[in-house]
């Protein structure tokens, strides 16, 4: 299972109307869990982007496509970058 850092940026009213419809949030967690990628955390980012998420998945495929249909659908564009925690790059 790989860890992967997702930055998403919000059309629209961006984090305003994320704010308001609060349900948001959760149909950006169960759409990614539906496709097999375990949500870790979720945060608010103050600046380019509105949210931030740290996702774990059995594979890049996996994630891609589950990105692919958020994406797909407006709303929001997202930017992932594969992650890993100090300790398994030094094998601690």
């Amino acid at each position: 299972m790989g860890l992967y850092l997702v930055l998403s940026k919000f059309s629209g009213g961006g984090l305003g109307s994320m704010i308001e419809n609060k349900e948001a949030l959760e149909k950006f967690r169960r759409m990614l869990e539906e496709a097999g990628v375990n949500v870790i955390e979720q945060y608010i980012v103050f600046g380019e982007w509105d949210f931030m998420a740290i996702v774990e998945a059995g594979d890049e495929r996996a994630l891609a496509a589950a990105l692919l249909r958020l994406n797909t659908r407006g709303g929001m564009k997202t930017s992932t970058y594969r992650i890993m925690r100090v300790e398994e790059l030094l094998g601690q």
